[in-house]
């Protein structure tokens, strides 16, 4: 792989984890200066390593490149054609250079403090005891606490055809409350009850009155969970 070590450095844009910037104003300067001028352009060109077949990929939501918004060595990028690779951890973007012509680069995991995709939000933390640091899906915020969701993919051989491709499927999602730099991962009833003691007959009507969107969407099971924790008082 070749690397790309092109950086410059402006000191009056750096607007570290501001999310109050102004998208328009940020992704005109960077239309003006040229992406490839940008720190963004610092990361390892990429090429698709695997042969897929239809739609077993290993990317959140699509393998088209959508476009998103990402914090990259404390700046702000919007408007960036991007995709992420749940199976490997990367981060994926499409840049156009000023001649028109297109570089796709994977971005260096320890420089991505956050990004958005498809409007879903993801950030950069570590939580397990060796400090390996991962992409978590911010679902829900309060001022105490975050859901965090981690989105997995497995990989199998497959063959074709006398040709051998690779499989990706969707794992079964790990679930954490993360508050002040700790986590505790939700695998039951028990454990939200735990981490909420004053809300637990709350908690136990919740799931008797939602028990389809339970089985049917626990995404959002959660978040309208945590939601109406945060809006009422203990029973």
């Amino acid at each position: 792989m070749k690397n790309l070590y092109i950086i410059l450095i402006f000191p009056f844009i750096s607007i570290s984890q501001n999310q109050d910037a102004k998208p328009d104003i940020y992704t005109l300067f960077d239309n003006i200066v040229g992406l490839e001028n940008m720190g963004v352009y610092n990361g390892k060109e990429y090429r698709e390593k695997s042969n897929t077949l239809d739609d077993n990929h290993p990317y959140f939501d699509s393998s088209d490149f959508l476009l998103g918004s990402i914090e990259y060595d404390s700046q702000l990028y919007f408007n960036i054609s991007m995709k992420y690779n749940i199976y490997n951890q990367e981060v994926i973007l499409k840049l156009r250079k000023k001649n028109s012509s297109e570089t796709v680069i994977k971005l260096y995991n320890d420089k991505i403090g956050s990004f958005i995709i498809n409007n879903r939000k993801f950030i950069n933390v570590s939580l397990n005891d060796d400090d390996v640091y991962a992409f978590y899906e911010e679902v829900f915020i309060d001022s105490s606490f975050s859901l965090l969701i981690k989105h997995k993919k497995v990989k199998k051989d497959l063959y074709f055809e006398g040709l051998m491709y690779v499989e990706y499927i969707a794992a079964k999602k790990e679930y954490f409350i993360f508050s002040d730099n700790s986590h505790n991962e939700l695998n039951s009833k028990k454990d939200i009850a735990n981490l909420f003691p004053s809300f637990k007959q709350n908690i136990n009507q919740f799931y008797r009155d939602n028990r389809l969107l339970r089985k049917t969407n626990y995404d959002q099971f959660l978040t309208k969970l945590l939601q109406g924790l945060k809006l009422t008082k203990p029973k």
